[in-house]
């Protein structure tokens, strides 16, 4: 009796000091600890832009389809979908899930939320990703109703979709955010601590400016797949100061694609160390020619300040993270015919720039001064001066540059207050139709270069209606080479995404559109502290 009481004795004990050191010893294995360029403006996916925050949506929302981590587009708030023979009708089953409040997920809470992106008196940056849905543009131009727009609930889990025309990526685009659902009976839940998702994670705080907090969603449909106890995200622009803060160990991740990179500086040092990992996906750099701006407005200066970029040299000295040079604007991923891009020389490259300012009645003496806008970073400045001296050396021409804040670049540039601005675009899917269409569109948000062509835009629209899969593709790949051709932008580079990560992340899925999605993500053992 008396070993009896002395053995549960030392059991409580040993039970309590177990308990006491497991206080003192946070549990950092299943909680992530991020850090994102800037934070979102909101939490609602309706709202959603394709700057870097957006990579939050994915944590707080489900759509109807999800990318795996395999990269394969799977069934997600969608049981199963079935498809018209003409392409243009689609009927999604729901499985059973609820919000975080508990509240049941329908088919009314999609036609709401799209409907809402497509009414005119709403603020959606990206509504034209729903132009797609019958009468989509019409209505968000105002001229029809919003219940003509063809997305309806049958019941609460029968969702019937009408397309415009037939589009065969229409699957991968339920997948982007503002394809995502809102609580149509608590629509307005997306402010600071009162978000109310479907995804695996849920809003536990947000202090503006400083953190955001989320904990894993009990109330998800999927949540057994989801290991991780929460995700702590912080805001710091700065890409030195992440990446110390990753070294000590006090970040699971620096760079992209929650961050705008990382210090092109320290990427020779980070390629030696075998930390350095790249993955591409599908997305552009380039430069946008102002063509109402002299001598802009001329193809074939336009052409050779194009062709005299080194672009074998740029991703191999100063980007070095397995990026692929870039002679037309759909990425090389993207699989249909497109026109192979000859190179001149640097003499001919001179003499077509020559042509041109002929053409314009214009003397190098009476060019104007060219500014090169860019955003401020590193990268974009060092990219910058690499495409400045390749102008004076081949063209002998003088380049001012100029950088603004990320928000002051796009404002100016939506102004047209620029010669030449950096941009970068990524797909919503893989159809090459998501890079080109950017320029048959003149409300398009990225289509600052003001460059029109009747031929262009007929070749797109034509493959828009198409619901035969060569014949589109046919179509499109007429529309780049006019687009090449004319060269209303220059294409430097295939993007690619570089980062660090602890060595025992896993499961993170990063697909072909550049999105990053940690539901499946873990760690499968302790955390390393990385040294210099």
């Amino acid at each position: 009796m008396h070993k009896t009481k002395s053995l549960i004795i030392l059991i409580m004990v040993l039970g309590l000091f177990s308990a006491c050191s497991k206080e003192k010893t946070p549990d950092f294995k299943q909680r992530l600890r991020l850090n994102f360029f800037a934070e979102p403006s909101s939490l609602d996916p309706r709202k959603a832009n394709y700057s870097i925050s957006a990579n939050i949506y994915p944590m707080l929302y489900d759509g109807l389809m999800r990318f795996d981590p395999s990269g394969q587009l799977v069934p997600s708030v969608a049981k199963s979908v079935s498809i018209s023979n003409n392409g243009k009708f689609y009927i999604f089953h729901l499985r059973q899930t609820n919000w975080s409040n508990g509240d049941p997920v329908t088919a009314y809470d999609f036609e709401y939320a799209w409907k809402w992106v497509l009414d005119p008196q709403n603020p959606a940056p990206m509504a034209s990703h729903l132009y797609c849905l019958k009468n989509g543009k019409m209505a968000k131009e105002g001229a029809v109703p919003v219940s003509w727009v063809g997305v309806y609930a049958r019941d609460s889990e029968t969702l019937i979709v009408e397309l415009e025309h037939p589009l065969p990526y229409f699957l991968e685009l339920t997948s982007v955010p503002n394809f995502y659902p809102i609580n149509h009976l608590h629509p307005n839940k997306d402010e600071t601590n009162s978000c109310i998702g479907n995804g695996p994670f849920v809003l536990k705080e947000w202090s503006p400016q400083r953190e955001i907090v989320l904990e894993k969603n009990p109330h998800y449909w999927d949540a057994r797949q989801v290991a991780m106890k929460g995700i702590h995200i912080s805001f710091i622009q700065d890409m030195n100061t992440e990446l110390q803060l990753f070294k000590r160990g006090e970040l699971d991740w620096a760079g992209a694609p929650i961050s705008q990179g990382l210090p092109y500086n320290a990427l020779p040092q980070l390629h030696k160390s075998n930390l350095l990992q790249n993955h591409p996906f599908l997305g552009t750099y380039y430069y946008s020619f102002n063509t109402q701006h002299p001598p802009f407005n001329n193809q074939k200066v336009r052409k050779a300040l194009s062709e005299a970029i080194r672009r074998e040299e740029i991703v191999e000295h100063i980007t070095q993270g397995g990026e692929i040079p870039a002679y037309r604007f759909v990425p090389s991923q993207v699989n249909f015919k497109s026109q192979k891009v000859s190179q001149r020389s640097p003499q001919e490259i001179q003499q077509l720039f020559e042509e041109g300012l002929r053409e314009l009645n214009m003397t190098r003496s009476e060019l104007p001064v060219i500014s090169l806008s860019y955003n401020k970073s590193d990268m974009h400045h060092a990219l910058a001066q690499a495409v400045q001296h390749c102008w004076k050396e081949v063209l002998d021409i003088e380049v001012k540059l100029k950088n603004h804040d990320w928000k002051a670049h796009l404002s100016e540039i939506r102004a047209g207050n620029f010669d030449i601005a950096r941009l970068s675009w990524k797909g919503v899917s893989t159809d090459p139709i998501h890079f080109l269409e950017i320029f048959q569109q003149p409300d398009h948000p990225m289509h600052n270069t003001k460059w029109k062509n009747s031929q262009y835009a007929s070749f797109v629209k034509r493959a828009m209606k198409s619901n035969q899969l060569d014949e589109r593709l046919f179509y499109l790949a007429e529309a780049e080479k006019i687009l090449t051709n004319e060269m209303p932008i220059a294409p430097v580079f295939y993007l690619t995404i570089c980062y660090v990560k602890t060595p025992d992340l896993q499961g993170y899925a990063i697909n072909q559109l550049g999105a990053i999605d940690f539901k499946w993500a873990s760690f499968i053992g302790e955390h390393d502290q990385i040294s210099d």
